[in-house]
């Protein structure tokens, strides 16, 4: 399930920024790793580069750019779009560990 829910996002953002040549040169030349850790354990991973998200599996990476930890609901919440993106980090419900520059460009995979 939760899977699915990334996949679709990826897709969904891809597909934004296909058609977005604003977004395209704010990601001209940008290159991250990201990784989601759920609290039960499980972890996913999916890159940044060439001004796609692609590259998703399941896995652990040994120093993610990004890192975005939270539980199953409350990822699936944001992915759509039943959880608020600010409420949930104001709430300790999802963290995430980037640079500031980083975190200005994740939240638009939300």
């Amino acid at each position: 399930m939760i899977e699915e829910l990334i996949n679709g996002a990826i897709a969904k953002f891809n597909a934004r920024v296909g058609s977005d040549a604003v977004l395209q040169k704010e990601l001209d030349g940008m290159k991250r790793t990201v990784q989601v850790e759920l609290k039960d354990g499980r972890s996913f991973c999916f890159s940044l580069q060439d001004n796609r998200m692609g590259d998703f599996h399941e896995g652990r990476l040994e120093n993610p750019d990004i890192k975005i930890v939270s539980d199953e609901a409350t990822l699936s919440g944001l992915l759509t779009g039943t959880v608020r993106p600010m409420k949930a980090w104001a709430t300790k419900k999802v963290q995430f560990k980037a640079s500031l520059e980083d975190l200005m460009r994740i939240r638009k995979f939300f």
